[in-house]
């Protein structure tokens, strides 16, 4: 048996200080900004693409694999990613299809999001955390059987990516591949059957989408659907998937921005806006009509596609978002959310540089307490 791939050396004193200290984003003003007008700007061209890279090798076949079933000394295939901040990496193992590999500064609020988007029964991608020293050998077994497999097809890339990136992690999320396509890559023909309000399918989208916004309202998860946040926001991390033989609407990359009660202004001013946002979301269903912040979800699809979403179809995802937003004090009672942060921080066996420790400050921060009992009180 050969000898085990030894743990890279902590980072040095400070690299993971910013990291969740102070999370609150600016957010969105009481309008949404106008759409872009005709002319200002050339507008985005449709491409049919499925999730994978723009790089990715046409000959790698990703099917849906599940992240606990993967044995790293099957590879089949791999494929190395230079997607976001570190790198990502896609893995075949004989048996189980593909599975996302990632490493990540952030990764015990990742865990921590996708575990209470399970207990809410919100469609996200399923992960887990492979630890380095959970006493088995996988992290190694890992590391190496991807650098054999890069060595023996003649991948200097993957080589080197295999030691950088995910290699200089000591915990690695496992994430299950949803085969589809990213909602901003759908094709204008997809949009308008997908966006239309007038089929069971579309309804179900739409209500699914309602759904997944109220996740991200409770995790101040800023990197998705910009609702009541001033940024543009990141349809990548919604994937349009058949793959179950119907449609659906799939979560990938969810996060957990915590506002630390250090910063109460900040904190009261999120939750006003929550609040402001449920008033809203309440009277226009009273009027049958969308509220304000449902535009700003129009204009952000806009804005990256250059497709107009028509008129009055987000009541469906309005409707939704309230009363997700209602069921979520129902569910995450105290002693289920001490449960969830439990598991976060059993997760792993030893902290490596303070890296998790430091996520477990905003995991178990009293942020999401509070979230869940302002909810309860808007109701």
């Amino acid at each position: 048996m050969e000898a085990p791939v030894p743990p890279p050396p902590p980072p040095g004193p400070g690299v993971f200080k910013t990291q969740t200290l102070d999370t609150s984003i600016p957010m969105a003003p009481s309008h949404p900004p106008p759409p872009p007008a005709l002319g200002s700007s050339p507008p985005k061209t449709w491409k049919s693409k499925t999730q994978k890279p723009a790089e990715a090798q046409p000959e790698f076949t990703y099917t849906r694999g599940d992240p606990h079933k993967a044995d790293w000394s099957q590879i089949e295939d791999v494929h190395f990613s230079d997607t976001g901040a570190e790198g990502v990496i896609f893995v075949n193992t004989v048996g189980n299809g593909t599975v996302v590999l990632k490493g990540s500064a952030t990764l015990a609020q990742d865990y921590f999001a996708t575990l209470l988007a399970e207990e809410l029964s919100i469609p996200v991608a399923h992960m887990r955390i492979i630890d380095y020293s959970d006493g088995t050998r996988e992290w190694s077994d890992l590391l190496m059987h991807m650098r054999a497999w890069a060595a023996k097809n003649s991948d200097s890339n993957g080589r080197s990516k295999s030691r950088k990136g995910v290699g200089k992690r000591c915990f690695i999320e496992c994430m299950e591949m949803i085969v589809g396509q990213q909602l901003n890559t759908i094709s204008e023909a997809d949009a308008t059957r997908y966006f239309s309000g007038e089929t069971t399918d579309s309804i179900s989208f739409l209500t699914l989408m309602g759904r997944i916004i109220a996740l991200d309202v409770l995790l101040n998860n800023w990197d998705r659907i910009p609702v009541i946040w001033d940024n543009e926001g990141n349809w990548g991390n919604l994937i349009v998937s058949h793959d179950s033989g119907r449609l659906a609407l799939v979560g990938i990359d969810n996060g957990f921005s915590f506002i630390s009660s250090e910063h109460e202004k900040k904190l009261d001013a999120y939750l006003s806006r929550v609040h402001k946002l449920i008033q809203d979301a309440k009277k226009g269903m009273e009027r049958g009509k969308e509220c304000p912040q449902m535009a700003s979800i129009r204009s952000s699809y806009m804005l990256h596609t250059g497709f107009q979403i028509p008129d009055n179809v987000f009541i469906h995802t309005q409707k939704a978002l309230i009363e997700e937003l209602e069921r979520i004090p129902t569910i995450l009672t105290t002693e289920k959310i001490d449960t969830l942060v439990a598991k976060v921080r059993s997760a792993i066996v030893r902290d490596w540089g303070g890296m998790w420790e430091l996520g477990m400050r905003a995991v178990g921060s009293d942020f999401l307490p509070k979230m869940v009992e302002a909810l309860a009180r808007m109701k």
